[in-house]
């Protein structure tokens, strides 16, 4: 099954190549036509005039050699002409300012362009065209003082209405126009012109031939078909992605795709069918060019390491900086960010094929041929160019970055307008295409091996649980001879069933009054508050996180209403889904000890843990009740609890009120605190606890590494009614009402508490 996945999702990309390179042979040709022209007037060859101003008698004749006003380009040898109005003596005011962000007043100019004609060649050109490789910002065609072409968005007043710096502009007009002997070709412009991109911003081509011809030259087929190509794969690879989403290479190559054919798509003319405003086209031809390398850059990376990378993030924040920029700022300041992104993207350039791509492949060919130990490195260099992805991708990786880097180069210095990278990008399209086919076709080939183990793993899986039911039967033996209470309770502790003693103590059968939750057995006093509940808690947070048997002490209520302490002992029994958890109770029986009890001290130092809290006041006050009843002895306890979970807590872990009643709200409590248990600077402390016990007193003191706290604005407000204090706040309150007496140090994070016994002094 997984092998036939395989099989056609390589058929399938196999034939997407196939088919876009079907297409582009069958475009290829028709583009090459072109040059099939009989006859044609490189503008580019003949003398540019340009001056400020416009007159209609100004594109009927050359201008006066006497006239100052006129700035005279001479013919292009190789073709290839670019002018601004940048390059001109601009009149006084209009000069551009390094970091200008408001742009200049319109002007106008005039630009001509005088030819020669015969009769045969003017016969040659039938319906004759021209063609502009850019014009702008407003413009208007005249041949021989008439107007052919125009993209005029000029109020009365001179204010431009839209902007129009279109590319590859081309049009028919009427043959009648021409004439034998001298013709001219005047465009007139409006802009700012401080604006780079006003006037003859691309080399080529400039020119004008017959209609036919002309369509043909303009032609965006190739481009187009590319851009849906590149739109194909960056959509498929973003479903990719959707399907596994630790692949975050197929993210990284889908954008990069799609904002590749969206760039293109802003630079062909066909964008202008949609948008007619030309500074918005700008903005977004800048805004998903600044983004393009971050993108690439991304995706080289995770594919071999699965992340970013710390340089390829701040790269895009660059970039992303950038844009913003862009998108706030007058058009005019986009040609300096422009500038800015082009020089950060030649070095960026530069370390992605560098570092990602010639190093990485260099570094794990040697090793591969280090661990053969076979042939010569060279060759074996070659092999890993052409077998490995690494080599693929450096194959099509050097392809790109000379492209890229030529069209950086053509954008600062040629202005030859080619955009080399749109054929780059299909073979380095094609190359990591197949490399991702064969990461697919590796990865079906793994799930096919996993498949077919298995029935072996099925077959231990079944062992598993036989020895799980006989584990299982072992218990239920135990559940049914036991003497002490057992019962066998659900993942929130509701009673399921339980063995004779289970229902006779915890009243089972006592119909709709019996409990059905472990938490309503409890013998609970309102001076307890939940107390007994968040500690029932804590020993099913241990029980689920550590997986392990859990033991803690409870104080029950009998059928009779009374109080008693039993030992507790919790695990889980069964396999998941479906485990339940085994609870076993033991009385506690401390009356051989604590009848013949006197006097003793000990100390304690726990870490900073709930179960050690609870674990040191169990030890602690163990013997109380020789010298104080049974219920009277859990209290003690439970508040000295109170006072120890606060030292770990508030003083050892800093966990403020706020934090505890937010992490108690998300159900995340426990959770919070294993978090600053582990982290500094609370790691590593300790809470102390000693106790000394005779017949006429008890005493404890406590103690944290905390920064301690106000511990007599605290005590002032213990004086409050319990039913007014917050849950987790009644310790203090709990405290004081249970000891006669509570003394602080200081610092307050040391805290002596005195219960006195009979008629013993308690001043």
């Amino acid at each position: 099954m997984f092998q036939q996945v395989s099989t056609l999702k390589l058929r399938f990309k196999a034939a997407k190549a196939a088919a876009a390179a079907i297409v582009l042979f069958l475009v290829l040709p028709g583009h090459a036509d072109a040059s099939a022209s009989p006859f044609r007037v490189d503008l580019n060859a003949q003398p540019l005039y340009v001056r400020a101003g416009f007159a209609l008698a100004d594109a009927l004749a050359l201008p006066s050699p006497d006239d100052a006003s006129w700035q005279v380009f001479p013919p292009s040898a190789d073709g290839s002409r670019s002018v601004q109005l940048l390059d001109l003596r601009l009149p006084s005011g209009a000069e551009r300012k390094a970091f200008a962000l408001l742009p200049s007043e319109p002007m106008e100019f005039t630009f001509l362009i005088p030819f020669r004609l015969d009769s045969s060649q003017a016969a040659a050109l039938g319906l004759p065209g021209l063609r502009f490789a850019s014009l702008g910002d407003n413009w208007e065609v005249y041949v021989n003082g008439s107007r052919v072409a125009a993209g005029w968005d000029v109020s009365p007043s001179g204010r431009i209405l839209i902007h129009r710096s279109y590319q590859n502009i081309h049009f028919p007009f009427d043959p009648g126009l021409l004439r034998e002997g001298d013709n001219f070709i005047a465009v007139r412009m409006a802009g700012d012109p401080t604006f780079p991109s006003l006037g003859f911003y691309n080399a080529k081509p400039y020119r004008l031939a017959a209609w036919e011809t002309i369509r043909k030259e303009s032609s965006e087929s190739v481009s187009l078909v590319l851009i849906g190509l590149y739109l194909f794969v960056g959509v498929y690879h973003l479903f990719i992605f959707a399907i596994r989403r630790k692949d975050r290479y197929n993210l990284f190559y889908g954008l990069f795709s799609m904002d590749l054919a969206f760039y293109l798509f802003n630079r062909s003319s066909a964008i202008y069918s949609f948008v007619a405003d030309s500074e918005l086209v700008f903005k977004a031809e800048l805004g998903s060019l600044f983004i393009l390398l971050p993108l690439a850059g991304a995706f080289l990376k995770s594919l071999s390491e699965n992340r970013v990378g710390k340089v390829t993030a701040v790269y895009a924040s660059w970039c992303t900086l950038l844009t913003v920029v862009l998108i706030a700022a007058p058009v005019n300041f986009g040609h300096l960010l422009l500038r800015a992104w082009q020089y950060a993207a030649l070095g960026m350039a530069l370390h992605y094929f560098g570092y990602e791509l010639v190093f990485r492949f260099f570094s794990s060919g040697l090793r591969r041929w280090k661990r053969s130990g076979k042939g010569y490195l060279a060759l074996s260099y070659l092999r890993d160019l052409v077998r490995t992805p690494t080599g693929n991708l450096l194959i099509g990786g050097a392809i790109l970055f000379a492209t890229a880097v030529f069209d950086i180069l053509d954008a600062l210095y040629f202005r030859l307008d080619i955009v080399a990278t749109r054929y780059g990008f299909f073979l380095f399209t094609m190359g990591t295409a197949l490399i991702l086919a064969n990461r697919f076709e590796f990865l079906h080939s793994q799930l096919s091996g996993l498949n077919s183990n298995l029935e072996d793993r099925t077959i231990s899986l079944t062992e598993t649980t036989g020895k799980l039911a006989a584990s299982e039967s072992k218990y239920r033996s135990l559940f049914d001879g036991s003497s002490d209470p057992v019962a066998l309770l659900d993942g929130d502790l509701r009673f399921r069933e339980g063995n004779p003693a289970a229902v006779s103590f915890f009243g089972l059968n006592r119909g709709t009054k019996a409990p059905r939750t472990l938490a309503e057995a409890l013998y609970r006093e309102d001076r307890a508050g939940s107390g007994p509940e968040n500690q029932l808690r804590l020993a099913l947070h241990e029980l689920a996180v550590r997986g392990e048997p859990f033991e803690a002490s409870f104080l029950f209520r009998t059928v009779l209403g009374e109080a008693k302490p039993y030992r507790v002992r919790m695990e889980y029994v069964g396999s998941r889904p479906n485990r339940e958890i085994l609870l076993r109770a033991q009385a506690e029986d401390n009356s051989s000890l604590a009848a013949s009890f006197v006097a003793g001290r000990e100390r304690f130092d726990i870490e900073s843990t709930l179960t050690a809290a609870e674990e040191v006041c169990r030890r602690a006050c163990a013997n109380l009740t020789r010298f104080t009843g049974v219920e009277e002895a859990e209290f003690l306890k439970m508040c000295l609890r109170e006072v120890v979970v606060n030292a770990i807590e508030h003083g050892n872990l800093g966990v403020t009120f706020e934090e505890k009643t937010d992490a108690q709200r998300e159900g995340a409590y426990f959770e919070l605190l294993e978090r600053r248990r582990l982290s500094a600077p609370y790691k590593g402390r300790k809470a102390s606890m000693e106790y000394s016990i005779s017949s006429e007193r008890a005493t404890f003191r406590v103690t944290d590494q905390g920064a301690g706290f106000d511990h007599r604005a605290h005590l002032s407000r213990s004086a409050v009614p319990m039913g007014a204090l917050l849950e987790h706040g009644r310790g203090l309150a709990l405290t004081v009402a249970a000891f006669d007496r509570v003394v602080f140090n200081e610092k307050g994070n040391e805290v002596t508490l005195v219960k006195f016994f009979g008629n013993a002094k308690k001043g």
